[in-house]
C-alpha cells in the first residue's frame, strides 16, 4: 500500500514539472506617454495567444536580433457605457500599470516596445535574467531527499 502512495506522489511531481511552462512577467508603468520597467519575474503558467494590437513587444538577444515579437493593445482609454439616459464617456488614462507575459527564454537580454516602428521603450534586462536561481537544482535536491527517505523507510521495516 505504501508503494502506491509513493508512486502516485512521484507521478504527480513528474507530470507537474513536465507540463508547467515557465513564463516571464514584465511589469511596466505608463505615465503620460512614458513607459518604465518596474520589474521582471518568472512564474509557472502559460502566455496568452491573443497577440493583436497597435503596439509591438520585441525580445532581442545581445546582437539585437529579434527572438520573439508579438503585438498587443495598450488600453489607455476607458469607455463608460451610457446607463439610465446618461451619456457615455471616454476617459484617457494618464497613469497605469500593465504586465506583459512572454514565453521563457534565457537567450534574450533586451526588450523593446514599439508603436508604428517608433521605439517607445527599450532596456537591457540581462541583469534580471542572471539573478534567477535554477529551478531544476531544487527539483533534483527534492528527489534526492525523497529517495533517501524511501531507502531509510525500507531499511526500518
Amino acid at each position: 500500500m505504501n508503494k502506491k502512495y509513493f508512486l502516485i506522489l512521484a507521478m504527480f511531481l513528474v507530470i507537474n514539472s513536465v507540463y508547467a511552462d515557465k513564463i516571464y512577467l514584465f511589469n511596466f508603468n505608463y505615465n503620460n506617454g512614458k513607459i518604465t520597467l518596474k520589474d521582471i519575474s518568472s512564474s509557472q503558467g502559460y502566455s496568452p495567444n491573443i497577440k493583436e494590437g497597435d503596439h509591438s513587444f520585441l525580445i532581442l538577444n545581445e546582437k539585437n536580433e529579434v527572438l520573439n515579437k508579438f503585438n498587443f493593445k495598450m488600453n489607455d482609454v476607458i469607455e463608460i457605457v451610457p446607463v439610465n439616459n446618461k451619456e457615455g464617456k471616454h476617459l484617457e488614462l494618464k497613469q497605469f500599470n500593465f504586465t506583459i507575459v512572454s514565453d521563457y527564454n534565457k537567450k534574450f537580454s533586451k526588450i523593446r516596445i514599439e508603436k508604428s516602428n517608433e521605439i517607445l521603450f527599450k532596456e537591457d534586462v540581462s541583469e534580471y535574467i542572471t539573478k534567477e536561481s535554477s529551478y531544476w537544482l531544487y527539483l533534483l535536491i527534492f528527489f534526492i531527499i525523497l529517495i533517501l527517505g524511501f531507502i531509510i523507510y525500507k531499511r526500518k521495516s
